[in-house]
């Protein structure tokens, strides 16, 4: 198998075909190893994201995003594997189905541990117990005497769609349930309150000012989706999404203006919570909580397999939750001087953005 770093001229037509093939092929994947969700980050930032993929006679067998970041001076991580271009990430990479993974593996690890190149130090955050990329990866790295430095991830909540939503409903714990059905009860009586659900491009450009304006009013203003750094990409994003088909938006308005909103992802029977927030004002009526329930409601109407909550356990997503899908950020420093002082940069800088943000 032969292995090459795509950046953003890489992506054709052609290469698109292929990816998109490559999905089909694949045991599986998630909406954030799709084209669509990642060429408009690799287009954006072509020095910082890339893809890096493998071929097996012509064909595309493996893809995974990757990311050269640097910490100011410091070069605490030389190279990001898969989830940290996306922190919902849940696979490393797409995989095709029947390929070998001791073949891709062991084309990795070469890749890494070339002696004639300086060796990276190498930064994954995945869902070690679920990927078999990563255990076996992993696995083949520190057998050459690397450091493995773990810390603990994101532990994401998800609901198993079984049965129907009433049964669902009688299941959650008591006392969750009622709040949430006093809080509808509320909302619904004091307010002039409508549900509805956005999918298309159109759809987003009428809401798009309005879903800005709601994050702005809430706890995310200064680090949301749509604040200053991040409102190109994700407006690239969510135009993607829509026009691919994947986009579900649902939103919670009173008197025809937008006071919440959850943004999902419909992907291999599965949908993915990407974002969730909503006007500060609105806050005693639960309107974050009204959209997640909306959403697995949902999810039984379409017969769909699981709602992915992604992000962290808060106890808003864990009530409501099945399980979680624990996930690790892991460190691997290579022999010599970065295995010996690496782990103490890397402790000292996750020190200080704990206490300085």
């Amino acid at each position: 198998m032969n292995l090459f770093i795509y950046t953003a001229s890489d992506i054709d037509e052609t290469f698109l075909a292929d990816w998109k093939n490559l999905l089909k092929s694949s045991l599986w994947a998630d909406p954030f190893l799709t084209p669509t969700w990642l060429s408009p980050c690799v287009s954006l930032y072509p020095g910082r994201y890339k893809l890096l993929v493998g071929y097996c006679n012509g064909t595309l067998v493996f893809l995974m995003p990757i990311e050269t970041p640097c910490y100011g001076s410091i070069p605490i991580c030389c190279i990001r594997l898969g989830g940290h271009i996306s922190s919902e990430q849940q696979r490393m990479g797409i995989v095709r189905s029947g390929e070998e993974l001791e073949i891709i593996v062991h084309a990795l690890v070469s890749m890494f541990s070339n002696k004639n190149a300086a060796r990276p130090v190498i930064g994954l955050d995945c869902l070690v117990g679920e990927d078999p990329l990563a255990i076996m990866l992993i696995k083949s790295i520190c057998s050459r005497g690397w450091k493995k430095v773990e810390h603990p991830g994101k532990e994401s909540p998800y609901v198993k769609l079984e049965s129907d939503f009433e049964t669902y409903l009688k299941g959650v714990k008591r006392n969750v349930r009622r709040e949430y059905l006093r809080r509808k009860r509320k909302i619904e009586h004091d307010l002039s309150v409508e549900r509805m659900i956005i999918s298309s491009g159109e759809e987003v450009s009428y809401w798009l000012p309005e879903i800005i304006r709601v994050e702005h009013n809430s706890w995310k203003k200064d680090t949301g989706l749509f604040c200053p750094k991040f409102r190109e990409l994700s407006s690239r994003r969510l135009f993607a999404m829509a026009e691919s088909g994947m986009l579900r938006v649902f939103l919670l308005l009173s008197d025809k203006q937008l006071i919440a909103y959850d943004i999902e992802f419909m992907f291999e029977g599965r949908l993915w919570s990407f974002s969730v927030s909503f006007d500060a004002e609105y806050r005693k009526y639960g309107p974050g909580i009204d959209l997640q329930v909306e959403v697995i409601r949902y999810g039984f109407d379409q017969h769909i397999k699981a709602v992915e909550l992604l992000g962290g356990s808060q106890s808003y997503k864990s009530a409501w939750a099945h399980a979680t899908r624990e996930r690790s950020s892991i460190y691997l420093f290579p022999c010599g001087i970065k295995s010996a002082v690496g782990p103490i940069f890397l402790n000292a800088f996750k020190s200080i953005r704990r206490n300085f943000g």
